[in-house]
């Protein structure tokens, strides 16, 4: 059976490159393993990040690894706001793990023998939809490590698929699809008379063929300046007939130190703990947004 979700998949750019630079028999053996300590270091910051979050909905989250990253599908009530703000904390933490003038990092690379690879840098990509269950029955397959069930789904797929267009796109290393943006902004927002967003008039207003889409294309950048998110374009997606409208995380509005980020993060947190949250109104963020 179906179960509505979100997927988050994260991924370590130029990996591979490094991994290799730091296996060549010229370099010293505790270079390789100073590097992965690093990568591990990364990862863990990643899952208690994750851990941090779920625990206010109670509901176990599936991760698993995907060789330079791992995906984590949500599957609470409010999957889509555990899993946005799992990136946001994510995406600032893998910032200050990967910044070029980490200290740590440049120690470890400067120890690389031969021609030095890219930088390392992240992706994350995130989609809502459903994914299926798979279970196994684990007696059938004794020898098989953490082998029992898993999930499958084009909400995974197409979150890869989104994570990989991070690379096409300068300052843009977390992306959300328009699904993940529709539930943030209807169950988020409000308009100016105090109503739930209505997403799909403002979608099908904003298209080039209305003849209002600037008014209704305005009230959504709006809506997602105070998601701290910006539409980039439309894309073309493999297996996935019309294109994409993909979001993405503005690094200048998600800064740790902004007052307003700090303010998403704590409301984000607090609906997570209670079922009862005022929602942010567009009357408030006018001004700040134009």
């Amino acid at each position: 059976m179906s179960k509505p979700c979100t997927a988050l998949l994260l991924d370590i750019r130029n990996f591979t490159p490094n991994l290799k630079a730091c296996s060549e028999p010229e370099s010293e053996p505790e270079v390789k393993k100073l590097f992965l300590k690093y990568i591990s270091k990364a990862f863990y910051e990643c899952f208690k990040i994750i851990n941090r979050v779920a625990k206010h909905k109670g509901k176990k989250v599936y991760v698993n690894s995907t060789g330079d990253g791992f995906v984590a599908v949500f599957f609470s009530d409010r999957h889509y706001i555990e899993a946005f703000l799992s990136g946001l904390l994510i995406h600032n933490s893998m910032r200050n793990i990967f910044n070029n003038d980490n200290t740590e990092l440049k120690e470890i690379r400067k120890r690389f023998k031969g021609k030095k690879p890219e930088v390392l840098d992240f992706g994350i990509g995130i989609d809502s939809g459903t994914a299926d269950k798979i279970r196994f029955v684990e007696k059938h397959y004794a020898h098989l490590s953490g082998f029992g069930w898993s999930f499958i789904g084009d909400v995974i797929n197409s979150a890869a698929r989104v994570e990989s267009s991070t690379k096409d796109m300068d300052s843009s290393r977390m992306i959300v699809t328009q699904n993940t943006n529709q539930f943030l902004c209807t169950n988020l927002c409000v308009d100016k008379n105090g109503k739930a967003v209505d997403y799909n008039s403002l979608i099908k207003e904003s298209k080039p063929s209305s003849h209002l889409r600037y008014k209704y294309q305005n009230q959504m950048n709006i809506y997602n300046y105070i998601l701290c998110i910006q539409f980039t374009h439309n894309r073309k997606m493999k297996g996935i007939e019309t294109p994409v409208a993909l979001y993405r995380i503005s690094e200048s509005l998600a800064k740790p130190e902004r007052t307003e980020f700090i303010s998403l993060v704590e409301k984000l947190e607090s609906i997570l703990k209670k079922e009862r949250y005022e929602k942010y109104s567009i009357e408030d963020y006018v001004e700040d947004a134009v």
